[in-house]
């Protein structure tokens, strides 16, 4: 009986640790796939946020170059519209001028017909008179 016992004994004793190292590798297994998946998380996450700052920076990018154009086109704008209003000064100023060239031209001709009309006047009738200074008016 004492082989029996023996015999049992090695037997479980060699099964024991034999379930033991199963457990243990499938422990350490577990273990592994939850480390694997930590480490897939892991990059999972930092992949996404460096696939949000990628886009955060995009998004600023295009912003400042959306901006920047804006700015542009106004500034572009407003030199146009200085230049424009600048022309239009110029032709004002021209008119003006040639208005005050008119004016004094007119006040030249009035004159020219009072002086005229004073040396018809000395004894000639005032029809004729009139007639004169109509003629230097237009």
């Amino acid at each position: 009986m004492l082989a029996f016992r023996t015999v049992t004994y090695c037997t479980e004793n060699e099964e024991t640790p034999v379930k033991a190292q199963e457990a243990a590798l499938k422990q350490a297994e577990g273990v592994r796939r939850a480390a694997e998946s930590a480490h897939q998380t892991d990059e999972g996450l930092l992949n996404a946020k460096n696939a949000r700052t990628e886009d955060l920076v995009g998004r600023q990018s295009s912003a400042s170059q959306r901006v920047q154009k804006e700015r542009d086109a106004s500034q572009s704008q407003a030199s146009t519209e200085i230049t424009r209003l600048d022309r239009e000064i110029s032709e004002i100023d021209q008119k003006l001028n040639r208005l005050k060239g008119d004016r004094a031209h007119r006040a030249n001709a009035i004159n020219r017909a009072k002086a005229s009309v004073m040396r018809w006047s000395v004894g000639r009738d005032s029809c004729k008179i009139r007639r004169k200074a109509a003629m230097y008016l237009i």
